[in-house]
């Protein structure tokens, strides 16, 4: 290879990098900027509708996190999470719920009655 092209290349590297790393902070301001305070994981699994009222119940703001929130979580490696599945406040549909799954960050959606890890947050 040229040094040509090679110089070429690892400039191409760098731009990738910086792009990443500029996306990655927009992300961490718009979303980890709102100084979000994560509660400890409720010690049993919950139906959607269970989690939400769990959240609710704690008063003080507590709600059951975004998918965006719980991405970010994942994202940032936020500690207290394990590698499960966490119920999200976004509905899919009026029967189905929006989870993200901690092992892989991927997300899905499930019946609102089955029972999944809930973790509450609130802003602060």
């Amino acid at each position: 290879m040229s040094n040509y092209k090679k110089e070429l290349k690892e400039l191409k590297t760098k731009l990738e990098d910086l792009e990443e790393k500029i996306n990655r902070e927009t992300v961490k301001t718009r979303i980890v900027g709102q100084r979000l305070e994560w509660e400890e994981t409720c010690s049993k699994k919950l139906n959607w509708e269970e989690a939400k009222e769990w959240c609710k119940m704690k008063g003080n703001g507590w709600r059951l996190p975004t998918v965006l929130e719980l991405l970010t979580a994942y994202y940032y490696k936020v500690d207290g999470f394990s590698s499960v599945n966490y119920w999200s406040s976004t509905e899919y549909s009026e029967a189905y719920a929006r989870f993200v799954d901690f092992s892989d960050g991927d997300v899905n959606f499930s019946n609102k009655t089955d029972s999944y890890t809930v973790r509450c947050v609130r802003n602060y």
